[in-house]
């Protein structure tokens, strides 16, 4: 198989302490591969993948210089300091969170979803809300009137991660979602992008975003466990075979090698280079 394009389970463990790597593909023919982490711990060999999760508009220096896949909780991927940093955008697998409710029709993946978000308990979604805001009280919020960015402290003033509180804000501002439909949102996919639909419409919406070059792969998060696994792996996996997008083997045993990323070159591989002796190190 030529290129590869990785579609993982968010199961899958998350490793580091390698270089950067370089994604190969073959003009538009690419394979999308399962890439399950041996052991639930990545790679067994001497360059483990280097994963980090990224928000929206924080970006990271780590991964502009050194990661290998990059998760986003924000579409589109958007434009990362890559050159900058002296690295193009495609020695970096970006891997954005999907969470897809799929049925026979679109009507009835809605109506899944409709139901999945009248189990949630909206007092429990307060608290979780107000956590995400540095505690801030929302329980002046009436559960089914439409939100607006004036509901919510200014991010400046947050002493919270601030880049989840700009991923919650911008899905109001685009939106514009009752507080009961808010809460509903957070609870599955924390942020993540959210759809439902067919087996068909979710294949379609997969080769979209990859063709675009707005995805390399995606973090499947089911919103139903395990049925909702299951029906992917069954229905929307056959189809991108078919389409030629999914992989139909592996030709390797370890995470870099079902990535399709070469292992990156490695100091002491170089036999000019000689250590430089410190003085004193922390923690010795």
């Amino acid at each position: 198989l030529a290129g590869r394009i990785p579609v993982r389970s968010n199961s899958s463990g998350h490793v580091g302490g390698s270089t950067a790597s370089e994604l190969k593909r073959v003009g538009k023919q690419a394979t999308l591969a399962v890439a399950q982490a041996v052991g639930g711990h990545g790679d067994f060999d001497r360059t483990p993948v280097v994963s980090e999760v990224r928000l929206c508009e924080v970006a990271p220096v780590l991964a502009e210089r050194a990661c290998d896949r990059l998760e986003q909780r924000c579409l589109p991927a958007g434009v990362l300091g890559y050159n900058e940093e002296g690295r193009a955008p495609e020695h970096v697998l970006i891997l954005p969170g999907l969470s897809p409710m799929i049925a026979p029709s679109e009507a009835e993946a809605q109506r899944m979803v409709r139901e999945v978000n009248e189990l949630t308990d909206p007092e429990v979604g307060r608290k979780r809300l107000s956590g995400r805001f540095g505690g801030h009280d929302f329980s002046h919020l009436p559960l089914d009137r439409p939100l607006t960015p004036q509901d919510f402290p200014d991010p400046d003033t947050v002493e919270a991660a601030r880049s989840r509180t700009e991923v919650i804000l911008n899905l109001v501002r685009r939106d514009k979602p009752t507080l009961r439909q808010l809460l509903g949102y957070l609870a599955g996919a924390r942020g993540h992008f959210v759809t439902a639909g067919t087996p068909e419409q979710i294949a379609d919406l997969i080769e979209d975003w990859f063709t675009d070059g707005a995805a390399d792969g995606f973090n499947i998060m089911p919103p139903l466990l395990p049925t909702q696994l299951e029906v992917f792996s069954s229905e929307v996996i056959p189809i991108l075979q078919r389409r030629g997008l999914f992989r139909t083997e592996y030709q390797g045993t370890t995470l870099r090698e079902h990535y399709g990323l070469p292992l990156p070159a490695s100091v002491f591989d170089d036999p000019s280079w000689v250590p430089e002796l410190m003085e004193a190190v922390a923690g010795v």
